[in-house]
């Protein structure tokens, strides 16, 4: 994974142009073993960015496939998938909100040719669709030259199995919606930098459904993820301030 003593680099800055720059090379969508997890690097020396990597980590030390850079701060553009294991390698794909504080979430991935003027950033919705229990997400991608909708759903939040890890599935909504992805969460991410593993099953695993989905499949995945720890990062902050007022209130100083 790289020399551990060796700080992670500055962050240039996220760009505030959203998802039409930078604009990502035409055609190329990165190429995905079967399986493979994602695991937390560290934070940028000016705190704007949190760094992760897709990997391989089977039976041995893991095999960087490409990083993942979070933005930090008010920003629509959130999500950097690089094109290769560095933090310098050109972007692969973007992902971010539509609009600052709404749920509304949006994905840039790259052209299939350029156009008159130049490459144009392909533009996707990311929809959630909440409820007590579940926590799923829509989308819509093309596949073999017609759209088709597909949809990330959760366990059940409220009812979580025991011994069992959280999961989420990706659905393939026809042929009687076909499980094609499925993440897993680690079952001890705080004693570990692997936060999870993916793995692409059905016709998500037989190149069926081809190189623009699964790209499109990984990205959703990212956004999916970094909302879920922006939420969970909040959480322990409203807790932690929560818990300090209670002590004030007793009188008691830590």
């Amino acid at each position: 994974m790289g020399n551990k003593s060796s700080k992670p680099p500055k962050h240039p800055g996220a760009d505030k142009e959203a998802f039409l720059r930078p604009a990502l090379p035409p055609g190329t969508y990165g190429s995905f073993p079967p399986s493979f997890s994602l695991h937390f690097l560290g934070r940028s020396q000016d705190t704007k960015a949190d760094y992760y990597v897709l990997g391989i980590d089977q039976n041995g030390p893991v095999q960087p496939l490409n990083a993942i850079t979070i933005h930090k701060g008010t920003v629509k553009h959130q999500v950097t998938l690089h094109a290769g294991p560095n933090h310098s390698d050109p972007p692969l794909g973007l992902a971010g909100t539509e609009k600052l504080f709404r749920s509304m979430s949006i994905v840039a991935l790259p052209a299939a040719s350029s156009g008159p003027d130049g490459p144009v950033n392909q533009i996707a919705q990311l929809s959630a669709q909440k409820s007590i229990k579940f926590d799923n997400f829509n989308f819509t991608c093309p596949v073999g030259g017609a759209q088709e909708q597909f949809e990330w759903r959760s366990d059940n939040v409220l009812k979580p199995v025991e011994g069992k890890p959280y999961e989420r599935t990706l659905v393939r909504m026809r042929n009687g919606e076909e499980v094609v992805g499925r993440w897993t969460d680690d079952r001890a991410p705080e004693k570990s930098a692997k936060l999870g593993t993916f793995q692409f099953e059905g016709s998500g695993a037989t190149g069926e459904l081809g190189a623009y989905w699964a790209l499109m499949a990984v990205m959703t995945l990212l956004r999916i993820s970094q909302v879920k720890w922006e939420a969970s990062l909040a959480a322990d902050k409203m807790l932690a301030g929560a818990a300090k007022v209670a002590l004030l209130g007793t009188g008691l100083v830590l």
